[in-house]
């Protein structure tokens, strides 16, 4: 069920060390497998030597961006929906997991959103922008493109989690 799933997800389920889904003494591993989508036939391959992981399908080298949603997957565990129930933060990051296979491009926005954030907080580290105006411009620019990514992740999230509901509710 994990290889499964990290060949969808390119992620273990079971642990975020990916050197621990590694057999012991192994440089690394790979995982191929083929899946029908929307009637096509698609050779998943995902390569994981030392720190390098690399993406194909069709044997054709990948992004992340491309690579996945592939293959949805969604794994239930007891141990993740302990998580779930305790922390707002890891409620956020099941949800997110299920729209990145539903919409890729979830995935690269909250890879933007990120970048964002950490752009501006360097700016924000930078002793000599605290006087200089070309900063503060600066990060009036940051401040409404993480809230323009943060509207969009907000109701990508949302409307994923109202699906779940009303799936759940016709069951």
């Amino acid at each position: 069920l994990e290889a499964i799933f990290l060949l969808a997800s390119t992620r273990s389920f079971r642990t975020p060390q990916i050197r621990d889904v590694v057999q012991w003494g192994a440089p690394g591993f790979r995982l191929e497998g083929e899946v029908d989508r929307n009637q096509k036939a698609y050779c998943l391959d995902v390569q994981q030597l030392e720190t390098t992981k690399k993406l194909r399908i069709n044997q054709n080298p990948r992004d992340i961006f491309d690579y996945i949603g592939h293959l949805n997957v969604q794994v239930f565990s007891s141990n993740q929906l302990e998580r779930f129930r305790a922390e707002a933060e890891q409620r956020r990051k099941f949800v997110d997991r299920g729209l990145y296979l539903l919409q890729p491009l979830h995935l690269r926005r909250m890879a933007d959103y990120t970048r964002v954030v950490k752009q501006k907080n360097s700016l924000l580290r930078d002793p000599s922008s605290i006087y200089n105006k070309q900063f503060g411009n600066l990060l009036e620019v940051w401040d409404q493109k993480i809230a323009e990514l943060g509207a969009r992740i907000i109701a990508s999230r949302s409307g994923y989690v109202e699906k779940v509901r009303q799936n759940l509710s016709s069951q």
